[in-house]
């Protein structure tokens, strides 16, 4: 009970909080919108199906598109729909499909909500977070609704006055611009106003500092036309005015150094610059009227051009040039880099847990996966996942990799990580059991006919016998089991443009291969279990040539 109140007492305490919301301009929305219309992806095999839907297809069938899918209940970042694309995710659904956890892709107002950067809101709650506006008199960035049924984020007026709008379409099965639809599509809408919409970006430069991304760097502007009035006097020099206009800039450094920062302005003008750790004038490190160098070490830093102020109160405002450089220690530990562009970085520690995909994701890595081999795409690094916990772990440099985890009797997947500076970066990989899968031989002589294109594996790459040969294609596994020793003879058979190649293992590691052809073999088999596997064929260059085949399976004492 005693629990029970002070959660209440809590929530009271929370209720009675002034509610802070932070508002959006119209370009940034549009900015959005159009990223989820124009962002290019490519469908595959595997996105044709959903893992937890039997029933489900999709309306795409393999190749590259334009425009993030329609998928009922979705609601995604670009970077979480490119995720589970490549983790073979369902490409879209339909509310004919129900809300499916296997599918990616956003719905109408699951769309509307990330433009606005705002929680999930569906056409029916939207009304929560926006108002009625006339319908002549909309802006870029507001909506027209019809509660129930579909919502679109209006964009312009063409030149004959018809409405323009982006939409997540149902019918069209993806995010676009309609420039059709017109006034007579929007029948039956409102339009609406998002409350914590702003016209125009905020160009405060007190609360909006200018980012110094590399070294060297210059800038020049003008004090006259800054709204920035924040700092008057500085820690480091007490007794000189400042209280004229600045600009304050904002940089960060991974590694010490020496920081050298100078500000040059013509007759009349008197424009001092000054070091800071923090967006406080207490926190001057160092300050001058022409120029300074200092060593400062890893940290984010503010340097603020600031006007000075006579005696008699005079404002020295005026044009000035900044120029900033920094010089890293001579010895840089191996961890770390300069990068093109000047910015110094270090490499940071990644973390993940290869397991068992259930199903669920994360919510369930219960069964850890230990002795998995762990590759990075863009750098060819290589891991494996602790033999006692299953956690693996990599130094990378800050950036965005593809990381591709392969074990043993699962289907390897890959995961799109980023890794930031300064924080515990965690990628975990969930793997699927190939057996739940793999297709039975329940007598013999077997005959089969599949079409790879269809397959949800895509595991393995290369073979122990034969090495050389890409096999980088979907494929499908079969299992049979002897009852006596014998000789097995597979063949298999495609057509134009399709080359299929079969191979035998004794389990479900493409190591142990005992034998393969790109149309039939006979091998030596003992009374026991074997996997037979129809891949695809990949050559030099990386083109796959997967496709509809037979394989016919035939066993002699």
């Amino acid at each position: 009970m005693e629990n029970r109140i002070r959660i209440i007492s809590t929530v009271l305490t929370l209720l009675s909080l002034p509610i802070v919301v932070n508002a959006i301009d119209r370009d940034t929305v549009m900015q959005i919108a159009k990223s989820y219309a124009e962002h290019k992806w490519t469908c595959t095999s595997a996105n044709t199906k959903a893992s937890c839907s039997s029933s489900y297809t999709s309306d795409y069938s393999p190749g590259t598109y334009t425009g993030v899918p329609y998928d009922w209940g979705g609601y995604k970042t670009l970077a979480e729909f490119d995720d589970e694309i490549k983790r073979g995710y369902g490409a879209g659904s339909h509310s004919r499909d129900g809300v499916l956890w296997c599918t990616t892709g956003v719905d109408c107002s699951g769309y509307v909500s990330k433009c606005w950067q705002e929680q999930r809101y569906t056409t029916s709650n939207i009304s929560e977070i926006s108002y009625v506006v006339d319908k002549n008199s909309v802006k870029k960035g507001d909506i027209f609704n019809k509660a129930g049924s579909h919502v679109v984020l209006f964009s312009h007026f063409d030149s004959g006055g018809k409405p323009i709008f982006y939409e997540a379409s149902g019918s069209a099965s993806k995010v676009r611009l309609n420039t059709t639809g017109g006034w007579s599509f929007l029948n039956g809408y409102t339009a609406r106003r998002y409350r914590n919409i702003t016209d125009t970006q905020s160009t405060n430069n007190c609360t909006n500092p200018i980012v110094i991304n590399s070294f060297p760097y210059q800038d020049t502007r003008n004090t006259d036309d800054s709204d920035c009035r924040r700092f008057n006097y500085y820690s480091c020099a007490q007794s000189t005015n400042e209280k004229g206009a600045e600009y304050v800039y904002k940089f960060q450094v991974n590694i010490s150094g020496e920081l050298s920062a100078s500000v040059s302005c013509g007759t009349g003008v008197d424009i001092d610059i000054h070091l800071l750790s923090d967006l406080d004038a207490n926190k001057c490190i160092i300050r001058n009227d022409k120029s300074f160098k200092v060593r400062i070490g890893p940290g984010v830093y503010y340097l603020v051009a600031d006007t000075f102020v006579g005696s008699s109160g005079v404002e020295y405002s005026g044009p000035y040039t900044l120029n900033v450089s920094f010089k890293p220690d001579s010895i840089i530990d191996a961890g770390s880099d300069v990068t093109d562009s000047g910015v110094i970085q270090q490499k940071q520690i990644v973390k993940g847990v290869v397991y068992e995909d259930k199903g669920v994701g994360e919510q369930d890595m219960s069964v850890r996966l230990k002795g998995a081999n762990v590759t990075v795409a863009e750098t060819g690094e290589k891991t494996t996942s602790d033999s006692t916990n299953g956690i693996f772990q990599l130094m990378l440099y800050p950036d965005v990799y593809t990381l591709r985890a392969e074990y043993s009797g699962y289907s390897s997947a890959t995961r799109r990580c980023e890794v930031l500076s300064g924080v515990e970066n965690w990628c975990s990989i969930g793997l699927k059991k190939l057996e739940t899968d793999i297709i039975t031989i329940p007598s013999l002589p077997y005959t089969d006919t599949r079409d790879t294109r269809n397959s949800k594996h895509d595991s393995f790459n290369y073979y122990s016998c034969a090495t050389s040969k890409g096999e980088k294609g979907p494929e499908y596994i079969y299992k049979i089991t002897f009852t006596q020793s014998g000789t097995v003879t597979v063949t298999v058979t495609d057509g134009v443009g399709v080359d299929i190649d079969v191979h035998l293992l004794k389990s479900l590691d493409p190591n142990t291969c005992i034998a393969r052809a790109d149309t039939t073999f006979s091998a030596n088999v003992s009374a026991t279990t074997y996997y037979i596997v129809a891949d695809t064929y990949s050559d030099s260059s990386g083109k796959e040539y997967p496709g509809e085949y037979t394989i016919k399976v035939t066993f002699t004492k």
